[in-house]
This record gives C-alpha cells, structure tokens and sequence, in this order.
C-alpha cells in the first residue's frame, strides 16, 4: 500500500535533519539544497514488504541511491519510490536514501520495524462445546496475519490487541473437526478446532452385565450391549473409585480421549480404518482384567471419522470377588502375638517382640495346592542364619486353608555352608514343662483358615505322643546346611509363639 503525508513548507524545520552538499572550490560559498516536499510517514515503516513515495520540490532532474539493499529507490521526476523488503527478523534496521541533483543533494534516513509476534506462540489445538464458543488470546503484533481454513463454521480474525476464534454452534450428531493455518510475518502454523456434539444418554441403547468369572489371573465380566446395527462404539469396565462424581465428563474427557488415542496407535501399528477397531451394533463381550467392586459398565459412540457421536450409555454394577480361597491369601500380612507370656509356656521366652511381615505369592506352577511365602525367615534377625533368598511353603488344603508343615524350604546358597536350605520345626509341651522340637517331615505345625470376610483364624497342629494329644504352642526355622550340618538356636531366639494373631496389611 502506498502512502502519502504531504508536508509542503512546514518541512522546512525538518530539512536541517538532512546533511546537504554543493560541488564548489568555494568552501564560503552557500550551498545549494534540495527541499523535500513530501516524506512517507515519518521515515518509519512496519516489518511488511511495502513501498513509499519520497517528493522533492525541484524541476531539476535527480538520481537516487540507497546503502541497504533491502530499500530499493526509483525515481520518475521529482518522486522518488522506495520498495522495501519485508524485515523477517526481531531487530529494527536502517537505510540512507542519498538524493543528488547537478548541484545539490540530501539525505534520508529510513526505519523499518522487526516483526512483534507477541502471543502467537500460545495458540494451540481448539476443544468447544456444541452451544459454540468465542476463543480470545492476547497478541501484540505489528504485522497483519491472514488465516485460510475449509471449515466455515470457524471464524477467525485479528482485533485489537487480540485474536479472536468464533467458533458457530454444532447442529450435527457427531463430532466435526477443522484445521486453520495462519501467516503472520515470517510465521506459519496451524491449530486444530474440535467441537462436541450434543452429548446425549441414549435410551434407544441397553447395557448389561451378565456375570463374572475368575481364571488367573484375570476376572473376565460377561456383558451385553443392545444398539442400533450400523452404530458403533467402544465399551468398559471402569471402578467408580475412579470414574468419580461426574459420569458424563469423565466418560467424555477421559476415557473417549484416551479410546481415541489407543485405536489411532493401532491404525498406525496394523493399518486399517478406524471403524475396523470399533463395536458394530449388538454385542455380547466377555472384559477381561475387570475390577471386583462397584463399576460402571459403558459404552460410548463413535463414528468412523475417529471422533464422538455423542452418543452414549452407562449402568452401575457390582463384581463380586468370585476367586477360590487360594487366590485370595495372596498379598503382605502382619504377623503379631498376644502381649507378655504365652499361656502354654511357663516363661515369657516366646513372647513377641516386634510385628513379622509375610508376602504369599501365587505358586504359577502348583496352582491351588502351594503357595510361596516370603520373609518368615525374618524371625532369624538376630543370628547368622538369616538369608534373604529362603522362602517356604504353604499347602492349600480342599477346605481353603494353608497349612504350615514340617519340610525343606528352597535351597540357596549360603556363606561357606554353600547348598543350604531352611525347615520349620514345631514346639510342643507336656505338663507345662520345657517344650519338646519336632524336626519330623510333613507335619502340620499350624493351619490358617480364612472367613468371608477376610478374618484369619490361626490353628495350632497336633503332636502326638503316647497316645497324648499336644498343640504346637510355637515354631521356628532352622538351617540344614550343605554338608549335613545344621545350625540350631537358642531357646528364644526366632521362635514364634502359635497362635499368633494376623492381618492383612
């Protein structure tokens, strides 16, 4: 765009601002000057290619020149045009426009602005709801910026001091999505606008849950979806721990998001279309790796475009913790022992001291019959015989309790001893006196039997002797070790009083 500011003889101030030469031997003589009647806005122009009209007020013929190659001067008459390159970087810069006629000259000095992008930088992709928005972010520019976009229900322009995203409300059911790009200055970029259909709870659907069973280690729900033939939708099982208060939103900010993302990963691992990982109408599916607990049982709608119908349907069930009793002894237990002196011993030698910590593990190669339990050997803190790589077995009984028996635990190697192992040995008493070790194999020293709730109830074993019926009234483990010798404590060192209370942790 040209522009003209005429100045005529106010200018005549302005010129001193000019250095002005006369070819002349005569230094004493005056010098002849070339009166600029007319300046393009001050000298100064903004970082956009444009162009500026120098008027000079003289008939005489004149040249023009410039010291900066981004300032192109020509001159027809007494107009001189300047063209100027657009100025790409942040910093202002400068030229010298020197005017010559046969006897006079001037100087012109010209700016021109760096680009101000201010605010460009914090435009990012467009979520909106179905009703419409208006989108604005603070700018401050000093070059225009044009927008081009195939979606004509988004409507962006440059105002004063902002940018400002019209987005039209959405009369479609489905989500529609447009992308803008824009030019300011040297900038380019884009930004995605996603807009939601009415979000809308379809009672034309039906969502059920059938059931669940248990084949470790997974819990695999068995549900029903009814829904129109060609609708499609993707389908959960969610803990209502963690979908919260608002169904509605975490349906559709959180688990749609994440739907969407997950199938788009796929596409680009297998290839298909995105409908190709998406339920097509009524289906009967079996979740597996569902929760026990309350849940939500969902299903939300998509179309093939990769976004949100809008469409959606939830139910409120519950999964019951269907596993045999073996499964459920698996996790850490406090193990602790009644204050002061057990009532089958006549000192306090096996009271507790501090609280003993179990891990039982599900045994994958003898399901339901063994579990693995880990640091009983923790009662041998105090000798030399503790080793952190010992562990033993609990037997699952047909009843669902797990017993402790006399056996060999796994052998790991240990100090100079080198193929060792750890065993239970069981305590008993006659008449209140001294307590008697059994080191036999294969007898029970104590059973553990859980209720419906969880509750522990601690056994002791039976020994047997003369005809006389013993419980076991404590128990401890000690080393058998490699070459044939074995290492036995003293009478209170890791011994553990039975019964002995525990809890779950």
């Amino acid at each position: 765009m040209k522009k003209y500011l005429h100045i005529g003889t106010v200018l005549a101030a302005a010129v001193l601002l000019f250095s002005c030469a006369k070819e002349t031997v005569n230094p004493y003589e005056q010098v002849s000057v070339l009166s600029v009647k007319a300046i393009d806005s001050q000298f100064e122009y903004g970082p956009e290619a444009t162009t500026g009209v120098i008027v000079l007020d003289t008939e005489a013929s004149i040249t023009a020149a410039s010291d900066r190659p981004w300032c192109t001067p020509s001159v027809s008459g007494n107009k001189i045009t300047l063209t100027l390159d657009a100025n790409a970087g942040k910093l202002n810069r400068y030229a010298q426009i020197t005017v010559k006629s046969s006897d006079a000259s001037v100087d012109v000095s010209i700016v021109q602005y760096g680009e101000i992008l201010a605010g460009l930088s914090s435009l990012s992709d467009v979520t909106a709801s179905v009703d419409g928005e208006v989108v604005t972010i603070p700018v401050k520019l000093n070059v225009g910026v044009t927008f081009d976009t195939d979606a004509d229900w988004i409507h962006p322009e440059v105002g004063t001091g902002e940018l400002v995203i019209t987005i039209d409300p959405n009369p479609d059911p489905l989500t529609r999505s447009g992308i803008v790009y824009y030019t300011a200055g040297s900038e380019k970029g884009s930004f995605e606008v996603t807009q939601y259909p009415e979000l809308k709870r379809n009672d034309d659907w039906a969502v059920a849950y059938n059931g669940v069973s248990y084949v470790y280690p997974a819990y695999i729900a068995e549900t029903a979806f009814t829904t129109g033939a060609t609708d499609m939708y993707v389908s959960y099982m969610v803990p209502k721990s963690v979908v919260g208060d608002n169904v509605e939103d975490y349906i559709f900010s959180t688990m749609a998001v994440s739907a969407r993302r997950d199938i788009l990963n796929q596409m680009e691992a297998a290839g298909g279309s995105f409908a190709d990982y998406l339920n097509k109408g009524p289906q009967s599916i079996s979740m597996e790796g569902v929760t026990p607990g309350e849940n939500y049982l969902i299903a939300v709608g998509f179309a093939d475009n990769s976004y949100v119908t809008g469409l959606y349907q939830y139910v409120s069930v519950t999964i019951d913790d269907v596993r045999p009793t073996y499964y459920k002894w698996a996790g850490t237990w406090i193990i602790s022992g009644p204050d002061g002196q057990n009532p089958h011993v006549s000192s306090t030698s096996y009271a507790f001291t501090a609280p003993d910590y179990w891990t039982i593990e599900i045994d994958e190669e003898k399901l339901e019959k063994e579990l693995i339990v880990h640091g009983m050997n923790s009662v041998e803190t105090e000798t030399v015989v503790k080793a952190d790589g010992a562990t033993m077995r609990f037997t699952y009984n047909e009843d669902g309790s797990i017993s402790l028996k006399s056996q060999q635990g796994n052998h790991f190697d240990y100090s100079s001893y080198g193929d060792s192992y750890m065993q239970p040995q069981g305590l008993y008493t006659k008449n209140g006196s001294s307590g008697t070790r059994v080191s036999a194999m294969g007898v029970e020293i104590f059973r553990l039997s859980m209720d419906a709730d969880g509750k522990v109830t601690v056994t002791p074993g039976i020994r047997t002797s003369g005809g006389v019926d013993y419980p076991y009234i404590g128990f401890r483990l000690y080393l058998v070790a490699g070459n044939g010798s074995t290492y036995s404590l003293g009478a209170t060192s890791g011994t553990i009083p039975i019964p002995f209370e525990i809890a779950r942790q």
